[in-house]
């Protein structure tokens, strides 16, 4: 077991027992765990799925490369699923990173596609003549289920972009959270300690979370964000 720095599930629950002075031998195994390891368990992935969904950028939630597929004739919708991602593995798309590109030239004549809303794609998109019309499609928007929706696509192209992963939880002993650095695993071990202190009344643990916890999640958030960057001249 690393004590300062946990490389799983297993470690993580072990390194919260620690912090909490749960008496007794670290557990050796939390598959079928009960009492108070199983509780440490659900507050570990409680406090993984918790910082996963704490920003809807974190970088290391972001898959890139993410997706690539080639447009079928007149097919205006793409799900996760049907261009090859995980069934229910995105969270949200990156509509800055689309682009299109004539499949048979490849990159060369890749080109970034426009966003626009879905109310105007189905509005100045997918409307009379329009909803037939095939052509390389440089503009797309997301639908309300969260699918790719392109103008009346012809085949030939190939559309590529980025997304994010949706949150996941851990299982068994040595599943780690997926994409999140090793150095901090203890923002976790943080999180849990902290829904300890409210569920045992124990201010000193809640003291010691913070302490452990918050110089890593600034740190966290200084690296793992979109950097936000200043706008171009005004005309």
């Amino acid at each position: 077991m690393s004590i300062s720095v946990p490389t799983n599930f297993l470690e993580i629950v072990q390194r919260i027992g620690i912090e909490v002075g749960l008496a007794g031998d670290p557990v050796s195994t939390i598959i079928g765990a009960e009492g108070e390891i199983r509780t440490l368990a659900i507050w570990a992935n409680q406090a993984w799925m918790e910082l996963q969904q704490k920003y809807p950028d974190w970088g290391f939630m972001l898959q890139s490369p993410g997706f690539s597929f080639a447009t079928i004739a007149s097919q205006t919708k793409y799900t996760a699923t049907g261009i090859g991602i995980t069934q229910g593995d995105v969270s949200s798309w990156d509509r800055e990173t689309f682009r299109v590109y004539t499949t048979a030239t490849g990159t060369p004549s890749e080109v970034f596609m426009t966003y626009v809303s879905y109310k105007e794609w189905r509005d100045s998109y997918n409307i009379g003549a329009l909803r037939t019309t095939e052509r390389q499609p440089t503009v797309f928007s997301i639908h309300p289920d969260n699918g790719i929706v392109l103008v009346c696509p012809a085949a030939g192209y190939t559309v590529t972009g980025d997304y994010y992963r949706i949150a996941t939880a851990m299982a068994v002993d040595a599943d780690i959270p997926v994409g999140l650095p090793g150095i901090y695993y203890p923002l976790i071990v943080a999180g849990a300690m902290r829904m300890y202190s409210m569920f045992e009344s124990a201010p000193e643990v809640l003291t010691a979370a913070n302490r452990l916890g918050d110089p890593l999640m600034a740190r966290l958030e200084n690296t793992r964000l979109t950097e936000v960057t200043a706008g171009g001249a005004l005309a």
